[in-house]
């Protein structure tokens, strides 16, 4: 996942770079214009990534404050993302 997630920066990259940011932004909104329409940001976000961890079998979601940073989630002790303190609470909180 995360080589294709360097892949489509550097494809996003490469159109700023030729074309120039309008055109970068042009392709980005013709991509996920689908996801734009329907995206909710008082949305269970939360409930959502755990369903689709459990659709795909890709592991189990811990949720684990560290003393030495922010809060990270890790699937399977591998971290995958990093928020502040502040923010995963009132996402735990929301959900």
């Amino acid at each position: 996942m995360k080589m294709t997630a360097n892949a489509f920066e550097a494809f996003i990259g490469a159109i700023h770079c030729a074309e120039g940011i309008e055109k970068a932004r042009e392709v980005i909104l013709g991509i996920f214009i689908e996801e734009l329409k329907t995206f909710d940001p008082e949305g269970n976000y939360k409930g959502r990534l755990k369903e689709h961890v459990e659709r795909h079998s890709l592991g189990v979601l811990k949720y684990s404050p560290s003393d030495e940073g922010p809060p990270a989630t890790r699937r399977d002790g591998e971290q995958q993302s990093v928020s502040t303190g502040k923010r995963l609470r009132k996402v735990s909180v929301s959900a």
